[in-house]
């Protein structure tokens, strides 16, 4: 349950791998779906991070029916995809164009592992056969309103939201820098810079609200949902080109 638990939000990158490689795959269609409307976002050079929410609710519905139909598969091993994952965002750096968005991939990555490490922490065993068969395919929608009638603090919910959309923010940066790669788009340099700056920004925000909401332990006072609330070691080590020399690096192929 563990290694699931790790891959939980990342699950649709990962299905897309298997479902084509399996032709009759039950989740096939919506993949494909998926990637259409990711494709057409791309190419409509409309303003990235305002037009991706829009893609949310896709995204997390998905998220779910990939997790309980993977769990159910006894051949799926959930940490050697989360390794491939890794391996594959490395591969996207290949292409020059795309190596400071994949830079930026890799450390929203790194911030998400280190999240859901830190939850795994406190996270009770549960057997992944039992959860395969009582996972809710709960939607987007649904868990919106249980998290504004179950939570009565309205910052912490918004809060909570504002998490999980983080979360659904770098799925779907994740998706389109492979759907990119993989059918050779040609995608102008703003695109890609505004994809690679939407990325960083998620991976900050969630890493910082995670903090905010108290599932990281910091060594610092919650000040504002900003890089000053994070671990000063963390982000020397792993920030790397995360909302630095992007404009400069761009600026090579335009």
């Amino acid at each position: 349950m563990t290694a699931a638990t790790k891959s939980y939000k990342l699950i649709c990158f990962q299905l897309r791998n298997k479902v084509n490689a399996q032709l009759k795959n039950p989740l096939k269609k919506e993949v494909n779906r998926l990637t259409d409307s990711i494709i057409k976002l791309i190419n409509s050079e409309e303003d990235i991070h305002t037009r991706s929410s829009s893609l949310f609710s896709e995204i997390f519905n998905l998220r779910m029916k990939a997790f309980k139909w993977l769990l159910a598969d006894s051949n799926h091993n959930f940490l050697d995809l989360q390794e491939d994952i890794f391996s594959e965002i490395e591969n996207l750096k290949i292409n020059p164009k795309l190596e400071v968005l994949a830079e930026n991939l890799l450390f929203a990555l790194r911030c998400n592992q280190r999240v859901i490490n830190a939850l795994l922490e406190t996270a009770p065993t549960v057997n992944t056969l039992d959860l395969s068969v009582a996972f809710p395919e709960l939607t987007y929608e649904q868990l919106l309103s249980a998290l504004k009638f179950g939570i009565p603090d309205s910052s912490m919910t918004q809060k909570t939201i504002e998490w999980i959309n983080c979360s659904l923010q770098i799925e779907f940066g994740l998706l389109a820098a492979a759907i990119i790669s993989e059918n050779n788009l040609t995608v102008s340099d703003k695109t890609i810079n505004d994809l690679a700056f939407v990325v960083a920004d998620a991976a900050q925000n969630h890493y910082a609200l995670a903090s905010e909401l108290g599932l990281l332990k910091s060594r610092f006072p919650r000040q504002s949902l900003v890089i000053s609330s994070f671990d000063d070691e963390f982000i020397k080590e792993e920030k790397q080109f995360a909302d630095t020399g992007i404009s400069d690096f761009a600026s090579n192929f335009i």
